[in-house]
């Protein structure tokens, strides 16, 4: 099936720049909607795979509103826009536990990861390989990774994971006990990128850089990654 995107933004400009973005990499666009009434409309006439919804819409119904009502009735990735410091609004979002987030200004890179990265992580919940309703994955005592919001906490403290990171973490956790190859990782994280043969060093580094501890990650020289049981 066709993976669509819903652009649901009142924006013109940032509408239509994630527009021209996502179809220039081959990602579907058919429809952007800039309120709930049109995303709805559209959702009837085909059901997007992901929807892109701007939390502050300027309507009498909010992005965050606009998504409850959709999910009511739609299955879809969600992934909302909002502006730097909207930690208010960012905390009425989370009883529907979005796929992801995108600050603006956004850019590039950080929209097409995080695409990527969801979409993946959707496919893998509609395929039984996880699921959305997961809460919790243990890494150690008092070390917890939540895959759906893509966050690691560590008692009272909670440790913010890139797309690429999450990524990553999903696809250890997926085959924990098992080494995982460093190109398997580099398909998975990277699908539509040709990488350099440095960028999973990089990336591991960084994040053992976030983690409280940096042996949580196994690195296999020569092959690849592992998380120990």
């Amino acid at each position: 099936m066709e993976k669509s995107i819903l652009i649901v933004e009142d924006e013109s400009v940032v509408a239509l720049y994630l527009k021209e973005l996502l179809t220039k990499f081959g990602y579907p666009v058919p429809v952007i909607a800039s309120s709930y009434d049109e995303a709805l409309s559209a959702c009837r006439e085909k059901p997007p795979t992901l929807i892109l919804m701007d939390i502050n819409l300027k309507r009498e119904i909010d992005g965050i509103e606009a998504a409850q009502r959709l999910r009511g009735r739609f299955d879809f990735a969600l992934v909302f826009l909002s502006a730097y410091g909207d930690k208010t609004m960012l905390s009425r979002t989370e009883p529907l536990k979005p796929h992801g987030y995108l600050v603006k200004p956004v850019n590039d890179s950080t929209v097409l990861a995080t695409i990527q990265t969801v979409l993946r992580r959707f496919t893998d919940e509609q395929s039984g390989l996880s699921s959305s309703h997961e809460d919790k994955i243990f890494l150690r005592e008092n070390l917890y990774y939540y895959p759906h919001r893509a966050i690691v906490k560590h008692g009272d403290k909670t440790i913010t994971l890139s797309a690429h990171e999450s990524c990553f973490m999903n696809i250890l956790c997926k085959k924990r006990g098992h080494i995982v190859h460093s190109r398997l990782i580099e398909e998975y994280v990277w699908p539509m990128e040709s990488v350099s043969d440095g960028t999973v060093a990089a990336l591991v580094y960084r994040l053992r850089k976030k983690l409280p501890e940096d042996d949580i990650i196994r690195t296999v020289i020569g092959i690849g990654y592992c998380l120990d049981e």
